[in-house]
């Protein structure tokens, strides 16, 4: 038999030739034979003839063929070897990795009949977006999410599976903003992303929040309310065994009011420093604000330092701030004592007389000082205070003379001078007070009067004395 053993390909067809031979090994002609095989198909080139073509089938594998004569036969060993390799089997395909991972994979070259190839070297290479693949088929993935393929190559036959790179393991919750700065009793929003290790966003999973009202089903968006009151709070996200933590500012809101504090009085030509405070709607308080100032007299700087008019009364002041404003009224009260000022320096009166004297305390600007206690005293006559102190009569007495009214009141002294001239009248009928002296006058009027009717009546008299010596009738 020739040839012998027999290897054909899959699909492919092999001409044998059998010969028959006598005991010792000479071809003996005319026999007719007779063809069998347990592995594809052979078919005589005509009947009983010693030649025949063998069809090796689809499948490749191994099996016999027979071929007899004359009660003579032979049996020969045959192999269907695969054809040229057609195609590649991948494995996994579709692939899923996870980022940067790995991921065997597997070729099997295959005929066009779909029998395995061994032995057939693989050629293998990934897109660049995916990572790196070795000559063995192992993929290391990229960091990032994404999609690719991979494709083997095997002589003339290649094949191409596609392979998508997929988030890894939870790794983090990142939030944004990753802190909070919120007025008090408003609202915020942040946004939460669960990741992996190399920061691809895991879409899987519902997140939860402590501090937190979720705005979505899966908990990425959330809405915080703050507090009315400022401070500062934590916000905890948390999946799994993956939690992240969000630190809150509470701070104060826009201006709702401004409160002045500063003294409610201050002394003429001095100076005093105000303060203003902006509250917001809870009654925080708001800083940072630019405060303007102005007063309705006087002069008030910029921060807020008012010098005090120096004429006594009040002084409104204003602040303004945010679109705020507040005001204060002020009282200017008289500066520290300066000097005395008596109703009058100087007294002329006569012995007896007397007067009403009164006394002011003033600044150095000429207001009043309220509340100063005077003392009295004088070198002739005497004085007598009256009971609120800034008032006193004074009584010449029966001497005349000159002297001195002395009034002190705060380590400040002023002084009056007096002088007093001897009355005409005698001393008996001399007024000693003022209600003497009224007596006195009226008593000269009277006695004045007296003496003018005394001359007009003796006027009359001569008259008439002069009309009788002239035989002159008198008058009716």
């Amino acid at each position: 038999m020739t040839p012998s053993p027999i290897t054909v390909a899959a699909g492919g067809t092999l001409l044998l030739n059998a010969a028959g031979l006598d005991r010792y090994g000479n071809e003996v002609s005319g026999l007719s034979v007779s063809w069998a095989t347990t592995l594809g198909s052979v078919t005589p080139t005509g009947i009983g003839s010693a030649t025949a073509v063998l069809s090796g089938g689809f499948s490749a594998g191994s099996g016999t063929l027979s071929v007899a004569s004359g009660g003579v036969s032979l049996t020969v060993a045959v192999t269907v070897t695969p054809g040229p390799a057609n195609r590649i089997d991948v494995s996994p395909t579709p692939a899923t990795v996870v980022a940067g991972g790995t991921l065997t994979f597997t070729g099997t070259p295959r005929d066009l009949f779909g029998n395995a190839i061994s032995g057939l070297a693989l050629s293998w290479s990934a897109s660049s977006s995916l990572g790196t693949i070795t000559s063995t088929g192992v993929l290391t993935a990229a960091t990032a999410v994404g999609t690719g393929t991979v494709t083997v190559t095997a002589g003339s036959a290649s094949t191409t599976v596609s392979v998508t790179i997929v988030p890894a393991a939870p790794a983090r919750i990142v939030v944004s903003p990753t802190s909070l700065s919120v007025p008090a009793g408003s609202t915020s929003t942040l946004v939460a992303s669960l990741q992996d290790t190399n920061g691809n966003v895991i879409s899987a999973g519902t997140l939860s929040w402590s501090g937190g009202l979720p705005l979505s089903s899966d908990g990425r968006i959330v809405q915080y309310s703050a507090p009315t009151t400022t401070g500062t709070d934590t916000l905890t996200v948390s999946q799994g065994g993956v939690s992240s933590t969000v630190d809150v500012t509470i701070v104060a809101g826009p201006a709702s009011a401004v409160a002045i504090s500063g003294s409610a009085s201050v002394a003429a030509g001095a100076t005093t420093t105000f303060t203003a405070s902006l509250t917001d709607a809870y009654g925080n308080v708001v800083s940072g604000a630019t405060v303007s100032w102005s007063a309705s007299r006087g002069t008030i700087t910029a921060a807020g330092v008012l010098t005090a008019p120096t004429e006594a009364g009040s002084v409104v002041v204003i602040a303004s701030a945010a679109g705020r404003q507040a005001s204060l009224t002020v009282d200017v009260t008289a500066a520290a004592l300066d000097h005395l000022a008596p109703s009058a320096t100087t007294i002329n009166l006569l012995t007896g007389g007397g007067t009403l004297l009164t006394v002011s305390g003033v600044d150095a600007y000429g207001n009043d000082v309220s509340g100063v206690t005077y003392a009295w005293s004088t070198t002739i006559g005497s004085v007598t205070p009256a009971a609120n102190g800034n008032s006193a009569s004074f009584s010449a007495g029966d001497s005349g003379g000159s002297g001195t009214i002395t009034i002190s009141a705060g380590g400040k002294t002023a002084t009056v001078a007096v002088s007093v001239a001897e009355s005409s009248l005698p001393i008996a009928r001399q007024a000693t007070t003022t209600t003497s002296l009224v007596f006195l006058i009226v008593a000269i009027l009277a006695i004045a009067a007296s003496i003018l009717m005394l001359g007009r009546a003796r006027a009359a008299r001569r008259e008439l004395d002069e009309m009788r010596k002239g035989g002159a009738p008198p008058p009716p």
